[in-house]
C-alpha cells in the first residue's frame, strides 16, 4: 500500500518538473527571440549565459548566441557556441558557414576551410573553395645596417606562395636569398623551405616542414638542411603548439624544442598575445609579440626576443640565424595594412644586439623589413 503511494509521489513530481523544465524553456526561447529580432546583442548574450548555467541549453539559443557574438565582432565566443552546436550536428549548415568565418576573421585559414568541406553549395556564398587552389603570394624584402664597418649591410629576400591541394592540407613554399659584405668578402645563402599543414581531425594541425640552404663565405661552403615536426591544437580562445627542430647548420647537429601559445585576448584579432619559447642545445630563447588593431584595416605588432640566439630558427623552420655573430636581444615594431579585401601590406622596424665571435666586440644591427601578400 505504503509502496503504491510512493511510486505515485514520484510520478507526480516528476511529472511537475517537466513541466516546470517545459515552462522555463519557453519563457527562454520566447525572450531570447524577441531579444534576436530587436538586436539587442549584448542582453542576449548575457540572458543565454545564465540560462545555460540554469541548465537550459538548446540548439536555437546556441545559434541566437553565436550570431550575437558574431555581430558583435566576438568571434572567439561565436566559435564556442556555434562549436556546441557542430558536437550535436555537424552538418549543420548555419553553424558550419559562421564558424568558418569566424575562423577566416582570426587568420586560421586552414581551421575555416576544413569547415567548408561539409557547406552545400547552395548554402556557401562563396565559402567553398576548389581543389588545388592557390591561396596566397607575397614578396618579402629587407635591409640590414650595422653601426660597425666591421659588418657591412645585408638584404634579405623572399618569394613565398601558399597552395591548398585539400581542404584539410596547405602547403607553404618559399625562396629566400641572403646577401651581406663582411670586409672585403661577402656572405651568400640561398635557399627554399616547405611546410605542410594537414587538419586530421578538427581542431589539430599536424605540421610537418623542410628547409634547405646553401651559403658560402671565404673558402667555405655549406648545404644547410633542417626538419620539424610539430603538433597545433586550435581553440576558440588560443592557438597551442609544440615543435621540435632537428638541423644541421655549418657543419653543426642542433636540436630545438618550440612551445608557443597564441591568445586571443579579446576574441578577435583587436587584442592578441604570442609567447614562445625554444630549448635549444644548453640554451633558451624567449620571444613575446603583443599585437593590437589601431584603426580599421591597420594592425601593429611589438616583439622582443632574448637570449643568445646561435643557430636559432623561429617561423616554423623558416627563418635561420646562422651567421659570424650571434644575436643576444631583438626588439621589433611592424605594422600592416589590408589594401580592400585582398592585398596585405607590412611595414616594420627591427634593432639587434649583435657580439662578434671574432673580434670580440658587441655592436647592433638595424633592419627595415617590408611585405606584400595577395589573398586569392
Amino acid at each position: 500500500m505504503y509502496h503504491k503511494i510512493y511510486l505515485a509521489f514520484l510520478m507526480m513530481l516528476s511529472c511537475s518538473m517537466d513541466i516546470k523544465a517545459q515552462a522555463d524553456y519557453q519563457k527562454t526561447d520566447s525572450i531570447t527571440r524577441a531579444q534576436y529580432e530587436r538586436k539587442d546583442w549584448k542582453l542576449l548574450l548575457n540572458y543565454g549565459k545564465t540560462a545555460i548555467l540554469n541548465g537550459e541549453d538548446f540548439l536555437s539559443l546556441r545559434l541566437r548566441l553565436g550570431d550575437a557574438a558574431f555581430s558583435l565582432k566576438e568571434y572567439s565566443l561565436a566559435l564556442i557556441h556555434y562549436e556546441k552546436v557542430l558536437s550535436n550536428d555537424r552538418y549543420h549548415q548555419q553553424a558550419l558557414y559562421y564558424a568558418s568565418l569566424c575562423n577566416t576573421y582570426l587568420n586560421r585559414t586552414l581551421d575555416a576551410s576544413y569547415l567548408t568541406k561539409n557547406l552545400d553549395d547552395k548554402n556557401s556564398n562563396g565559402r567553398i573553395q576548389k581543389p588545388f587552389q592557390l591561396i596566397t603570394i607575397g614578396l618579402e624584402n629587407a635591409f640590414k645596417s650595422t653601426n660597425t664597418t666591421a659588418r657591412g649591410a645585408s638584404t634579405y629576400t623572399r618569394l613565398h606562395a601558399n597552395l591548398q591541394p585539400m581542404k584539410n592540407l596547405n602547403i607553404d613554399q618559399s625562396l629566400f636569398f641572403f646577401k651581406q659584405s663582411i670586409f672585403t668578402d661577402k656572405i651568400k645563402l640561398s635557399g627554399y623551405h616547405v611546410k605542410f599543414n594537414y587538419m586530421p581531425i578538427q581542431s589539430f594541425t599536424l605540421i610537418v616542414a623542410y628547409n634547405y640552404n646553401n651559403s658560402s663565405y671565404l673558402l667555405s661552403s655549406y648545404q644547410n638542411q633542417s626538419g620539424l615536426l610539430g603538433l597545433k591544437y586550435s581553440h576558440p580562445y588560443f592557438n597551442a603548439q609544440a615543435d621540435l627542430n632537428v638541423s644541421r647548420l655549418n657543419d653543426q647537429n642542433i636540436k630545438q624544442l618550440n612551445l608557443q601559445l597564441f591568445n586571443y585576448l579579446t576574441g578577435n584579432l583587436n587584442l592578441y598575445l604570442i609567447n614562445r619559447l625554444s630549448l635549444l642545445n644548453s640554451n633558451s630563447v624567449y620571444a613575446g609579440t603583443i599585437g593590437t588593431k589601431l584603426v580599421k584595416n591597420m594592425w601593429a605588432e611589438l616583439n622582443g626576443t632574448f637570449g643568445l640566439q646561435e643557430n636559432y630558427t623561429e617561423a616554423d623552420g623558416l627563418y635561420q640565424f646562422n651567421g659570424i655573430d650571434n644575436t643576444t636581444a631583438k626588439y621589433a615594431i611592424n605594422t600592416y595594412i589590408l589594401i580592400k579585401k585582398h592585398l596585405l601590406l607590412n611595414i616594420g622596424y627591427a634593432v639587434e644586439k649583435k657580439e662578434s665571435n671574432i673580434l670580440s666586440i658587441n655592436y647592433s644591427q638595424n633592419a627595415i623589413n617590408t611585405g606584400i601578400k595577395w589573398n586569392f
